[in-house]
């Protein structure tokens, strides 16, 4: 399996999740990994291996999949004025007023039944 997951910390995870939201109103939550550990351990699957990485995403691409220019905007508003260590944790990269780049965190696992 490999998933985009949130932070362990809570706030990271709201911002995380809460942008995800804006962009994409199909959005459910996305989990930490401590959180896909217990499921997993609860349906019984042992797991085998697992990589945590950062994804970098070009944010314009990005944000235009779900929404249109309005949800654009607000998405990027809503970057534009996160606290420092969301702007560290998401490594956001702006040019001016607008945002070009960020990272999320991913989280790969092989598991065996």
């Amino acid at each position: 399996m490999i998933d985009n997951v949130a932070a362990e910390d809570r706030e990271l995870d709201r911002f995380y999740n809460t942008f995800e939201k804006m962009r994409d109103p199909s959005h459910c939550r996305a989990l930490q990994i401590s959180e896909w550990k217990t499921l997993l351990n609860k349906h019984k699957l042992s797991l085998i291996n697992d990589l945590s990485r950062k994804k970098k995403l070009p944010f314009p691409e990005w944000a235009r999949r779900t929404t249109d220019e309005k949800g654009v905007r607000a998405v990027q508003d809503y970057f534009l004025k996160a606290s420092e260590s969301h702007r560290e944790h998401f490594n956001i990269q702006r040019d001016g007023d607008q945002i070009t780049e960020f990272t999320i965190d991913e989280w790969m696992v092989l598991c065996q039944k």
